[in-house]
């Protein structure tokens, strides 16, 4: 079950459609000063599970003028909603707890504002007539997931994108274009909308489409970026998966995240949890689409992989485990790059940088199970709140370590 406290259906004949429907509430007067009502419904329609909903200032509606104000511009980023921020050693560990939103209406105008500002671009929408149109988001900082549906012809262009979207259709049929390159995609197929920074259209049956949007600067993260003499951006030289099991690859991925980590509020609610699934869409994104991305080992790299730069970032590790840090982060700290980093730690210890960090939570873990009221605690949230999104994958890797499950440490 889901709480709305903020998303009514909007525009007169979708007023008149909830005054009409025994499942909805119909908007409140423009003279009217009391608050909306809170509905409680069922959200599997539109493919995402349960997730507490909450305005997070994010839309208000001028009941006169009858419109859509957004508030403030977003993009995914991790700093909208509810999201503290704490710098080490000049690195933003940012943390969001995921919200969900909702739109529904009949309204073109209506539509068009939310969409403008839902995304924070021009675009234009042409339609084949009245239509209905649904939009469903959940925010998690550095990346939304999202389904949209609509009932008639669109024809939408979209201005410039500063994020990489996204999209595998539910039902449908998708006809894009961005730098003079087209593709047609029907239910199950998964595509880049665009090329991020260009301008795209779409062509758009009635159905449905599921969105996940992505802050570029996971995806620069995901590789740890371009040493100084390799600048330069991540560019994708594919807008379709580079084969279909690759397609595969991202379903599955997104599929994960939506019922692993977002359906569990045990999950949702870490804030490593959270990092750790936009690491997982970025990396798998990087995976599926062709790009420019790849290792840069220099000369440098290989003589900044010492001893010192090692104790630096174990250090860093050691204190800053339950952050949300990953592995350019760890370079960051250590004042090398990403490859001398991963360098170091092959050559010393033998591992791999985030795999000592696993290691190191997966300590801190077996600390929290010898001192938790197993009256009061589970094992799922202790490995959750550690960052591990699989308690199958958790359980085994404790087991190997340690040579018994986690469940009798927490019950000895």
């Amino acid at each position: 079950m889901i709480r709305d406290t903020f998303s009514h259906r909007l525009g007169r004949r979708a007023q008149r459609r909830a005054c009409a429907s025994p499942k909805t509430k119909p908007l409140p007067s423009a003279t009217s000063d009391s608050p909306p009502e809170r509905r409680v419904y069922h959200d599997s329609d539109l493919g995402f599970p349960p997730l507490w909903i909450a305005s997070a200032g994010i839309l208000t509606f001028d009941h006169a003028h009858h419109r859509i104000h957004h508030v403030p511009r977003p993009t995914p980023s991790g700093t909208t909603g509810h999201a503290p921020s704490v710098r080490v050693d000049g690195v933003a560990l940012k943390t969001k707890v995921p919200t969900a939103h909702r739109f529904d209406s009949h309204d073109p105008d209506i539509i068009h504002d939310f969409l403008t500002n839902a995304y924070g671009i021009e675009m234009t929408l042409r339609a084949a007539g009245s239509y209905r149109f649904r939009h469903h988001r959940v925010d998690a900082g550095h990346f939304w997931l999202e389904t949209v549906e609509h009932s008639t012809r669109l024809e939408i262009e979209v201005g410039r994108v500063g994020a990489l979207v996204i999209g595998q259709v539910v039902s449908g049929q998708i006809d894009r274009t961005c730098a003079r390159v087209s593709g047609r995609f029907g239910p199950g197929d998964v595509f880049l909308a665009a090329a991020p920074g260009l301008p795209y259209s779409v062509r758009w049956l009635p159905g449905k489409v599921r969105l996940c949007v992505l802050n570029l600067s996971v995806l620069t993260k995901v590789t740890g970026g371009a040493p100084p003499d390799r600048v330069g951006t991540i560019q994708f030289i594919g807008l379709a998966p580079a084969s279909p099991a690759l397609a595969q690859l991202w379903r599955n991925t997104t599929s994960y995240v939506n019922h692993v980590v977002l359906g569990n509020p045990y999950a949702y609610q870490q804030p490593l949890v959270i990092a750790n699934a936009a690491r997982m869409l970025a990396a798998s994104a990087l995976a599926v689409f062709p790009n420019t991305t790849a290792g840069w080992p220099t000369t440098t790299d290989r003589r900044d992989a010492t001893n010192a730069t090692l104790r630096r970032a174990t250090a860093f590790i050691d204190e800053y485990a339950d952050r949300d840090i990953e592995a350019a982060d760890i370079a960051a700290a250590a004042q090398v790059s990403l490859r001398a980093l991963q360098l170091a730690f092959r050559r010393h210890l033998d591992t791999t940088p985030m795999t000592h960090l696993r290691r190191v939570r997966l300590d801190r873990a077996h600390r929290d199970l010898l001192q938790a009221d197993p009256r009061q605690e589970t094992v799922s949230a202790i490995a959750f709140r550690w960052g591990f999104l699989s308690h199958s994958r958790f359980t085994a890797r404790y087991h190997a370590i340690y040579g018994f499950p986690p469940s009798r440490t927490l019950h000895a």
